[in-house]
């Protein structure tokens, strides 16, 4: 039993090592990607999406798209595609 747990242990731990983590203590941060979005729309009322990812990791992609949602769920920003996976047109709402 005890070498069945030991052999179970170390499949476990080599599965582990051999994965990828996330960095996430990357400079890089929802708030920083609200911002940047803000400042896009005040140079150009829009923004797409890929203009918000600027070095392409998954850390920086996630930042951004979790600043999409935040725009939208608080009324800030609206969002259009064209077509299925397509880039995402971020606009900002209309204050009436």
């Amino acid at each position: 039993m005890l070498m069945q747990m030991g052999r179970i242990y170390r499949a476990l731990v080599s599965s582990i090592s051999n994965t990828r983590v996330l960095d996430m203590y990357e400079e890089v941060s929802v708030g920083e990607k609200l911002t940047l979005m803000e400042e896009m729309f005040e140079r150009k009322g829009e923004c797409l999406f890929s203009e918000l990812v600027r070095d392409g990791s998954k850390i920086d992609f996630v930042c951004a798209f979790m600043a999409v949602l935040e725009a939208v769920k608080f009324k800030t920003a609206r969002i259009f595609q064209r077509r299925m996976f397509g880039d995402i047109k971020i606009c900002r709402c209309r204050m009436d």
